[in-house]
């Protein structure tokens, strides 16, 4: 049984400062009580107005979480087997940043750092093909994650209907300290499955009733679990390997008839790329979607 109660105070002052403060409790009939404190302050260095440079604001967040095991990881599932002995997993967070937008609030830019550690962080741990009795879900003692954000958007349409936004993340993430002797989890080894590098793009355009957009969305390299004998060194099996990047393309278009039905097609993985978010695991190849939306309405 879980319960949570959350008390929460937002404060402004001189229309240029403002900040919120909480405190959450969460019961668990498991693990009993928790209390996660959380802090968040910012301040407008330009309150928005017309101009080159319409607006800039800093901000800084800092909060503690926790996170229960799941049902799933405690107990088994038809796949893998439970850890009864699972801690729960805690966080700290800390981001601080620095948003601006320019000519007259048409373009916006936006720079975050973060800084997120991690103690008795749940992680699967294979140790065989199906249920064998070992448990595969583990607490890693401590990992970390740092690194920055970087976002671009054009928020009012230019040249009659074209809007655009871009976003980059450089994650650094990495094991602090573990006892175990698993290649997967040494202290210094980056997290599973957390590229260092990703980043995201779209690009609409609209006119009249019509809608066209793109997506992209690049992920890379990333580390992850070797499992089934699926990766090997010099013949020999590892369970640990580095999935190649990928990147994939959405094509999307929309046309409204009536004030309630609108027309729409999509192609996704434009560029039928072959992928594996997961080691194992193929993305889905080329797909065309169409159809047609109706709202109701009095």
């Amino acid at each position: 049984r879980n319960s949570a109660y959350l008390v929460q105070q937002r404060f402004t002052a001189s229309d240029r400062v403002f900040g919120s403060i909480g405190v959450r409790l969460d019961h668990n009939s498991r693990y009993g009580n928790n209390v996660s404190p959380k802090v968040g302050v910012g301040a407008f260095l330009q309150p928005y107005r017309n101009g080159a440079l319409s607006s800039a604001k800093v901000f800084f967040n800092a909060g503690r979480g926790i996170k229960n095991p799941t049902f799933g990881e405690l107990y088994d599932s038809a796949f893998s087997d439970g850890n009864p002995g699972l801690s729960p997993e805690r966080a700290r967070t800390v981001d601080a940043g620095v948003e601006a937008t320019f000519n007259d609030q048409r373009f916006l830019g936006r720079v975050t750092y973060f800084n997120n550690q991690y103690n008795d962080q749940v992680a699967f741990k294979s140790t065989g093909p199906g249920v064998d009795g070992r448990p595969d879900y583990i607490n890693i003692d401590a990992s970390e994650a740092k690194g920055w954000e970087i976002e671009g958007a054009l928020q009012r349409p230019v040249a009659g209907g074209l809007t655009a936004a871009a976003g980059y993340a450089l994650v650094d993430t990495r094991v602090i300290s573990f006892v175990s002797s698993s290649q997967q989890f040494q202290p210094g080894q980056p997290l599973l499955r957390r590229p260092k590098h990703s980043a995201t793009m779209r690009v609409g355009y609209a006119r009249g009733r019509a809608t066209v957009n793109v997506n992209l969305r690049y992920v890379g390299q990333r580390h992850d679990a070797a499992f089934l004998g699926l990766s090997t060194i010099a013949g020999r099996s590892v369970d640990i390997t580095v999935n190649p990047a990928y990147t994939l393309t959405w094509l999307g278009a929309e046309v409204r008839f009536a004030r309630s039905t609108t027309a729409f097609a999509r192609i996704d993985n434009l560029t039928d790329t072959t992928y594996e978010s997961a080691l194992g695991y193929p993305g889905l190849p080329r797909a065309v979607v169409g159809g047609v939306r109706f709202s109701l309405t009095k």
